[in-house]
């Protein structure tokens, strides 16, 4: 039980660093539109780099019809733009804009952060011992997801 309570407890810390984050960088009212679907369509289109909407629909394992409406919503609150193809002009790709990137630079700024004080805080050789026990947890995770 001691392990879930310890799992728990950072999940806890990045979720609190995470909030502060956001109202960093968003206004309230920002925040008060922004909901968890929006952030995981923004994160798959960061991930699948410019996707076009059949890419994210996809990903997201949605109709293109719950994508289109999405990411019209994304566009006009500023945190993505849609850029003709110029391979196909009747597809568009989905980018990220300045203020949705800023979304995953402050992410990328928790977890550096937490990792300068593991290596503060902790010798050389725990530092080794906490990557080692979590690349093994990682491939385990993803072979028993796959």
């Amino acid at each position: 039980m001691q392990l879930e309570n310890l799992l728990l407890d950072i999940s806890e810390y990045f979720n609190q660093s995470c909030k502060e984050q956001t109202k960093q960088t968003m206004t309230k009212e920002e925040i008060a539109k922004f909901t968890i679907n929006h952030f995981y369509y923004l994160e798959a289109i960061k991930k699948l780099i410019n996707p076009t909407f059949s890419e994210l629909s996809q990903k997201m394992q949605v109709s293109k019809p719950a994508v289109t409406t999405m990411v019209n919503k994304l566009e006009k609150q500023g945190y993505v733009q849609k850029i003709q193809s110029n391979q196909d002009k009747r597809s568009f790709h989905i980018c990220l804009t300045k203020k949705g990137e800023q979304i995953f630079a402050g992410e990328a700024a928790i977890f550096h952060n937490f990792a300068q004080k593991i290596r503060k805080h902790f010798s050389s050789e725990d530092v080794m011992q906490i990557e080692f026990f979590l690349k093994r947890l990682i491939e385990i995770t993803k072979k028993e997801d796959i």
